[in-house]
Parts: C-alpha cells; sequence; structure tokens
C-alpha cells in the first residue's frame, strides 16, 4: 500500500509539523533534547476526485490527519457572434492543507462551467456555485462567468457560495470562476481567470 508522509506529533499528540522544514525551523527554537518526542506517521494515500454535478457533494475522512485540499474553479462561457468567438477564461486554482478528524466531513462545491452566448440568445445563466450571468444587446455578446469550485466545513443552505456571507470562516479553500468570453463585431475579449 502506498504511504505519504503527514508529519510529526510529540509524545502528547499535538502535531508539529508537516514537513521536515518545518520540523527543522521549530527545532532551532526549543531544546534539543525533546527530539527524541517526535514520530513520523504514516497513512494510506487517499485521492478522491469530485466532478461536477449541480449540487453540493460531501466527502468523509476515514482517518484523522492533513488533508491536501485542491479546487479548480470551472471556466467561462463563450460569446459567439457570426463566425467570431470571445473565448472565456479559464477558472482559478487554489490548494490548502487542513487537519481532519476521522468521520468529519467536509462540503464539496464543483462550480459549473459558464454558458455560451450567440446574438440570438436573450440571455444565459452563471455555472453553478456564483457564476455570473450575461445578456447580449444589438452588437456585444458575453459568455456567462463559469462558478467557484469550493470546500466548506459546513454546509449552509444549498451549499453554494453565495450562502456564506456571513459564514466564511467555515470554507477551507476556494478557486475563483473564470468570467466569460465576450465579442463585438469581429474584436474578441477574453476576461482573465480568477485565482483566489
Amino acid at each position: 500500500e502506498s504511504c505519504i508522509f503527514s508529519g510529526w506529533v510529540d509524545a502528547d499528540g499535538k502535531f508539529i509539523a508537516s514537513s521536515e522544514e518545518r520540523l527543522k525551523e521549530y527545532l532551532k527554537n526549543t531544546d534539543k533534547t525533546e527530539l527524541t518526542l517526535y514520530a513520523r506517521i504514516r497513512t494510506k494515500s487517499i485521492v478522491e476526485d469530485f466532478d461536477y454535478t449541480g449540487e453540493i457533494q460531501e466527502f468523509t475522512a476515514p482517518v484523522k490527519g492533513y488533508y491536501k485540499l485542491e479546487t479548480w474553479g470551472a471556466s467561462g462561457g463563450n460569446g459567439l457572434l457570426d463566425n467570431d468567438i470571445g473565448y472565456g477564461g479559464n477558472g482559478g486554482y487554489s490548494v490548502v492543507e487542513v487537519y481532519l478528524l476521522e468521520g468529519q466531513t467536509v462540503y464539496i462545491g464543483v462550480g459549473g462551467q459558464g454558458n455560451d452566448l450567440s446574438k440570438y440568445s436573450i440571455a444565459v445563466d452563471g455555472g453553478f456555485n456564483g457564476g455570473g450571468n450575461s445578456r447580449s444587446n444589438n452588437d456585444t455578446v458575453w459568455g456567462s462567468g463559469g462558478g467557484a469550485t469550493h470546500i466548506a466545513l459546513t454546509k449552509q443552505g444549498d451549499g453554494q457560495l453565495t450562502n456564506y456571507e456571513n459564514d466564511n470562516e467555515d470554507i477551507l479553500v476556494v478557486a475563483g470562476g473564470g468570467g466569460g468570453g465576450g465579442i463585438t463585431k469581429g474584436v474578441a475579449v477574453k476576461i482573465g481567470r480568477a485565482h483566489v
């Protein structure tokens, strides 16, 4: 079975460091006789991917330890006008390492891709989890924004980011969605990607 290195704890089980560099930094400021208090923790490698479903998903930690959480925001939609395309921006990427207890559940909102908009459309909704809506006018069209991807300690309301306005400390990590691409009479505009 593959193993990953998780970190060092002291004799009481208190976490000290997750890497050798952090351990060395810690030891610079402590009595060297405490070296015997550290032990390596090894756990099974756990990798789970969550794809877009349009709903909040759950992950329950099978063991206590440090988990690396990675998120990718969804891409924005394209603006389509005649034979020209204004491509939507890419979503952002964010990563964090968090400690989870055995049996602790986190809630995952995978952002939905923004919708394309053509000159014949009136409006399109943004992608799931906060993507901005878009409308066209006589000579300009914009795709809608991609939704953010986040992982949170709790599920507020339906679990989308808009429900965490007063509880943002529950959000562990978030990656913003890409902006919608636009086009005006042959001039394409690509909105830059968000990175939180």
